[in-house]
């Protein structure tokens, strides 16, 4: 299945490519715009595009998802209807290279890429570093870079990327660590999470700061777009954090935070979301799995594990009344119940007058002879098989 649709992607992109007009060329100009909203022709572009990224992914071309993230950004920026910012930083930061470390910089220094998102006429403006993967990216990449030019103010912004990212979502730092199957009850002389993620918890868990902008519905909705994101940052990226170096980074900036907060005098809050967040809270995070989704293998009938319940006979069971095989909703062919209860009425009229109605209930012949006997009496009951006498003319 993975070959085959590789197959179909590439010629799909044929098509359009066949199709698109000569003046389509998005490599030369920067000014190709395509409206993924309004025109649904170019919706399968964008969608072909996203599954080249992702298919390119897991056959381990990461510079081709990048590219491929890179060109559906560019195409319409201001909206990013597929979510390319969401997975666009792992692409960069998983290639490891000083280029691409270096675009993740630029890219959130230089605030050319904002995140737009229009509510009720009100209209929220963020940086990149409003979302968690980026907030977090952001900071390893000048980590990278510090490490390689050994300069102190790369190691200083750092420092400081950092610290924002864990104080705005400081949930991502405990599921980092467990994903990297990360010991944080244990202690030793180097680190000692149980005494820092007490705080980051406390944090997770406690109400958003009251500020003069506070919404509580955008708060809520923001939160949520983020968790969602934090899970895909956190399934994707954890193995970029994995490395020594960084965890005991990551550890010394998690302590000075948790010190800063245990002197501030006032209680514990959440600091507060940029709504501009909730852009992204369609996003679905299976879309983003590193995973080929494939179809479900059809069933085997000879399966020996799905003939032996068929087969099994219990001798002591009940038996089944006859129609009621499951072909309707309760086992009843609903035309043939309809025919049946018709043939009955015609058996009980006489002479223009209907004598009685269709029985209601049927009783087991295989039951106990009195229960049989007692439950005939009563005229809705009938004995399942056996027809009913019909009542002499007056």
């Amino acid at each position: 299945q993975s070959q085959e649709g590789l197959l179909l992607l590439r010629r799909s992109l044929w098509i359009h490519e066949c199709a698109a007009l000569s003046s389509f060329t998005p490599w030369k100009k920067q000014d190709i715009f395509m409206d993924y909203f309004d025109r649904i022709e170019n919706q399968t572009f964008f969608h072909l595009l996203f599954r080249m990224m992702h298919v390119s992914c897991i056959a381990g071309c990461l510079r081709t998802s990048l590219a491929m993230a890179r060109l559906m950004l560019s195409l319409d920026p201001l909206r990013d209807p597929l979510g390319a910012l969401v997975i666009m930083d792992y692409y960069a930061l998983a290639v490891r290279t000083s280029e691409c470390d270096q675009f993740v910089i630029d890219l959130v220094e230089s605030k050319r890429i904002l995140i737009y998102h229009k509510d009720e006429g009100k209209e929220f403006v963020g940086n990149l570093t409003d979302l968690p993967n980026w907030a977090f990216s952001y900071a390893l990449a000048l980590y990278r870079r510090a490490q390689e030019q050994d300069q102190n103010e790369l190691t200083a912004l750092a420092d400081g990327a950092l610290a924002a990212a864990i104080r705005t979502f400081p949930s991502i730092v405990e599921d980092l660590l467990i994903k990297n199957e990360v010991d944080v009850h244990g202690r030793s002389t180097r680190v000692d999470w149980p005494s820092v993620l007490p705080t980051l918890r406390a944090l997770s868990r406690a109400s958003a700061s009251k500020e003069d902008d506070y919404d509580p519905i955008l708060q809520h909705a923001s939160r949520s777009t983020a968790d969602v994101i934090s899970k895909i940052f956190v399934q994707r990226q954890y193995k970029l954090w994995s490395e020594a170096s960084l965890l005991s980074w990551l550890y010394n900036q998690c302590e000075t935070m948790t010190d800063q907060v245990k002197r501030e005098e006032d209680s514990i809050s959440q600091k507060l979301l940029h709504p501009c967040v909730i852009r992204y809270s369609k996003v679905n995070q299976e879309d983003f799995e590193d995973r080929h989704r494939t179809l479900p293998p059809e069933a085997n009938p000879l399966d020996p594990a799905l003939l032996a319940p068929a087969m099994a006979v219990n001798p002591n069971r009940r038996r089944l009344f006859r129609g009621r095989g499951g072909r309707g909703g309760d086992g009843i062919d609903p035309a043939e119940e309809q025919l049946r209860q018709l043939e009955a009425m015609a058996n009980r009229h006489h002479d223009g007058i209907v004598v009685g109605g269709p029985p209601t209930g049927l009783i087991d012949p295989d039951s106990p002879m009195m229960e049989v006997f007692l439950r005939s009496f009563f005229p809705w009951n009938e004995v399942e098989g056996v027809e009913r006498a019909r009542q002499p003319p007056p």
